[in-house]
This record gives C-alpha cells, structure tokens and sequence, in this order.
C-alpha cells in the first residue's frame, strides 16, 4: 500500500501521464507570481503558489485534459522562438556596446 498522501499519488500519476510536468517539452503548470508568466506565455496553465488548491486543481486539470496538454506543448514550442543563445549574445553585445560609447 502506498503510504503517501493521496495529493502526492495524484501528483505522481500526473507526471507520469504527461511525460514531465516540469519538463522543457511537456505540459507546463507554472506559478502566477514573478517573471514566470512573462518566461512561460501562453505554454503553460499558472496557479497560485501561495494556494495548495489553486496548486492541486491546476495539475488535475492537466491530467483530465488531454487537449489543454497538446496545446500547451504547442504553445510551449512556438515560445521557445522567442529565445536562443546566438540572440542572447547579441541583444548582450549591443547593450555592452552601447554603454561603452
């Protein structure tokens, strides 16, 4: 018998059905707060960190929701766009470049 918590079974029955919740492909559930949403955009469903319900819902909602999954990786892939190393390095150069006149 599994002596977790019944929210730590979920929470593992959710990972495992999804890949990896947390992973750079998956689905991603990510906290409201901090530059998360701005990071993540429309690739992930966010829930309030502060908030163990809003916590559970957010990742039971992901599990039951196979749609709300595909989109959210196809989200997550059309965000990666917007970052690379090469453009990284530029935007970095530019600012360097700028402050040294």
């Amino acid at each position: 018998m599994d002596a977790r918590p019944a929210g730590a079974r979920e929470l593992k029955a959710l990972r495992d059905e999804t890949g990896a919740v947390w992973g750079t492909f998956g689905s991603w559930a990510a906290s409201r707060y901090g530059s998360l949403p701005e990071v993540c955009g429309p690739g992930a469903v966010y829930f309030d960190a502060m908030s163990v319900e809003s916590i559970a819902d957010t990742f039971l909602q992901l599990r039951a929701d196979g749609e709300l999954r595909a989109r959210l990786v196809r989200e997550g892939y059309a965000n990666l766009e917007r970052f690379s190393w090469q453009r990284a390095a530029a935007e970095t150069e530019e600012v360097l470049r700028a402050a040294a006149g």
